[in-house]
C-alpha cells in the first residue's frame, strides 16, 4: 500500500517481525568479535565497532525472553536508529525463502550482492558472511559481490568453489573514484595509480 508505513520485516524464532524502513540505517553480518560490556543486561550481549562508531547489541530473542539461539552465518545485526544513538539487533535470517526469489536464484544469469553483508576484513575461508546460501545460485549465473575488502569475501570463495564465476567490487569503487576525479578536475585520472593507493590502504586494515 503506497500511503501505508513501509516495514523491513525480518523473522525472530518463529514469528515475523517489521521494523519502519526509515529507522534502519544497514543490515550486517554478525561479526566475529563483539565486545562485552560489563554492568549490563543478558540482552545487551555486547558492543562493535563498525566504522568509528560504537555501536551498542542487543539480543532480541533474549529481550523478548524467547529460547536462546545461535549465531550462524545467518544471523543478522539491524543496525536502527533512535533518537540520536545507533543500536544493532540481532535477528534470524535463516526462514525458508521465497519459493520465486529461489527460483530467480537458480534461473538467474547474473547475482549481485549489492549489501554490505561481507564488508570488513572477513577472512575468505569463514562463513560468518554470506548474504544468500551459494547452493541457491545456479552454476550457470555470474556473481559479482560489490564488497571490496577483503578481495575475495567468503560468499565469492563458496561460489567459485562451486564452478561459479564470481568478481569482488574493488575495481568498481576504483572506477567510480576515478571517474569523479575526472569529472571535478576535468583531468583524466591516474586510475594505475589509484588502484595501487586503495591496495596498500586496504592491506593496512
Amino acid at each position: 500500500h503506497r500511503e501505508g508505513t513501509q516495514l523491513i520485516t525480518f523473522i525472530l524464532g518463529e514469528e515475523k517481525y517489521g521494523l519502519k524502513i526509515l529507522k534502519v540505517r544497514e543490515l550486517i553480518s554478525y561479526p566475529e568479535v563483539v565486545t562485552r560490556i560489563p554492568g549490563m543486561p543478558d540482552f545487551i550481549v555486547g558492543m562493535i565497532n563498525l566504522r568509528g562508531l560504537v555501536i551498542p547489541i542487543m539480543d532480541l530473542r533474549l529481550r523478548f525472553s524467547m529460547d536462546d539461539g545461535e549465531y550462524d552465518k545467518y544471523t543478522v545485526i539491524i543496525i536502527v536508529q533512535v533518537e540520536d544513538k545507533m543500536v544493532g539487533l540481532t535477528v534470524d535470517s535463516g526462514s525458508p525463502l521465497n519459493p520465486l526469489l529461489t527460483q530467480a536464484l537458480a534461473g538467474a544469469a547474473l547475482v549481485v550482492n549489492a549489501t554490505s553483508v561481507g564488508m570488513g576484513g572477513v577472512s575468505a575461508g569463514s562463513d560468518s558472511a554470506l548474504p544468500v546460501d551459494p547452493d541457491l545460485v545456479g552454476t550457470q549465473a555470474v556473481a559479482v559481490d560489490l564488497i571490496y575488502h577483503p578481495s575475495e569475501t567468503a560468499w565469492m570463495s563458496a561460489l567459485r568453489g562451486r564452478g561459479i564465476e564470481a568478481h569482488g567490487g574493488f575495481s568498481m569503487l576504483v572506477c567510480q573514484a576515478a571517474r569523479a576525479f575526472t569529472l571535478w578536475t576535468g583531468v583524466d585520472a591516474p586510475v594505475a595509480v589509484m588502484h595501487a593507493a586503495a591496495r596498500t590502504a586496504l592491506a593496512a586494515r
